[in-house]
């Protein structure tokens, strides 16, 4: 018995592509099988994406490739990521190199001095079990552009950092063991991208406002007793106007926030050029320094407004946190008490909406249902009355919505 393949090449981009060929491709073979049954036997016996040949694992090893640049010449890049090495390349294997990824390895040593005259990016993120930087390690690199230290265990920063003038992105994201950025951060004046979400810092140096390229600055402060005041001198982000995104995260329980909280809060707004802002505020009354128009005139903001235990409001699941980042307008109103009208002013700009712990409202229409006019998306806890667990989508159009909530 002969038997015929039918082979078919689809171009797929997204999802939604992919169904929309999934569905026709399975009319189209159930069809093909009925008809030849009628003369032969024909069988379907899969539909699905083709497989990607498998491939064997060659022997791990330092890998150097050339590149050609904008002007035709010849560049150099290694890359080395996720090969569970131990061990940086040898300190000669640096030289010339422009891109250096050593990203997600078990690295937990650095070459003291590495000469690297045209390194511009440099990966060392992932590396956890990486707690130090040579002190000399920087001295070499004086076109060095991006360089991303997240997810290491880093403590401090050696001196030759700070030789970096080039640099112009700097990421030290999760960096949980890393407690305080040092004032000659200031001499970094070309850098425009500052992320430190996740460490330990408690305030920054008021040198930070000499970042005048600044452009997107991500903070996270955790509460010590250290004798700092403020978390963020004042003057300091109203000095960075070229700031485009900003997001600042603070332990829920330091005292500081609440005494300063209205001083950022103005300075903020500002910024004229910034466009995205993400920002925890305790009190519903600290709302009142952000006017209506404000919110008209960003592209993203994403409030948690209400005092809460960090370690409560983030115990819930992983597919909700997902989708209210989805949104570029979100609202999380958590242990809240009736529906202030400042409530009602974000809520009416906000596209999701994540209400949390509120004890005393029975229904979602008291806070409006002129103000779910761009809701997307809702999810409520722990709210009371007929309204104790929902998991509720709104769809654009308002009439939709006051029947699903009236």
């Amino acid at each position: 018995m002969l038997s015929y393949d039918l082979i078919m090449k689809v171009d797929i981009h997204d999802d939604r592509t992919k169904r929309k060929a999934m569905k026709a491709l399975s009319g189209l073979s159930v069809a093909a099988v009925s008809k030849l049954r009628k003369f032969c036997r024909a069988e379907l016996l899969s539909i699905g994406p083709a497989k990607e040949p498998q491939k064997k694992d060659g022997p791990k090893k330092y890998e150097q490739n050339k590149l050609l640049d904008r002007s035709g010449m010849s560049t150099l890049y290694t890359k080395q990521a996720g090969m569970e090495l131990t061990e940086p390349p040898k300190v000669e294997q640096w030289h010339g190199v422009v891109e250096i990824h050593l990203m997600d390895n078990n690295l937990c040593e650095l070459p003291e001095s590495p000469d690297c005259p045209q390194l511009k990016i440099l990966f060392l993120q992932g590396n956890a079990d990486l707690t130090m930087i040579p002190t000399l390690f920087f001295n070499h690199m004086p076109v060095l552009h991006v360089l991303d230290l997240s997810f290491t265990s880093i403590q401090d920063l050696p001196i030759s950092f700070f030789k970096l003038v080039a640099l112009r992105e700097f990421l030290l994201r999760g960096c949980e063991l890393f407690m305080e950025l040092p004032p000659e951060i200031g001499q970094l004046k070309k850098l425009e991208k500052l992320d430190l979400d996740g460490t330990q810092i408690t305030h920054l140096p008021i040198e930070i406002q000499e970042l005048l390229n600044l452009k997107t600055l991500t903070l996270s402060f955790y509460e010590y007793d250290t004798g700092y005041d403020s978390i963020i001198p004042p003057g300091v982000l109203s000095n960075l106007q070229q700031l485009i995104e900003l997001s600042i995260d603070v332990s829920p329980d330091d005292h500081r926030l609440g005494s300063h909280v209205e001083i950022i809060i103005t300075e903020i707004c500002e910024l004229r050029n910034l466009k995205t802002l993400t920002l925890f505020i305790p009190k519903v009354d600290i709302l009142k320094h952000i006017e209506e128009n404000y919110l008209k005139q960003i592209n993203s903001f994403s409030f948690v407004v209400g005092h809460h235990m960090k370690r409560i409001i983030l115990r819930v699941p992983p597919e909700v946190e997902t989708e209210i980042k989805r949104w570029d307008k979100s609202l999380k109103f958590v242990n809240g008490r009736n529906v202030p009208d400042k409530i009602k002013m974000v809520l009416k700009h906000a596209k999701a909406f994540f209400l949390d712990r509120h004890m005393t409202i029975p229904k979602l229409s008291e806070f409006g249902l002129e103000n779910f006019r761009r809701l997307r998306w809702n999810n409520g806890y722990g709210t009371s009355g007929n309204c104790t667990f929902f998991y509720l989508y709104l769809s654009p159009c308002l009439c939709q919505c006051m029947s699903l909530l009236s």
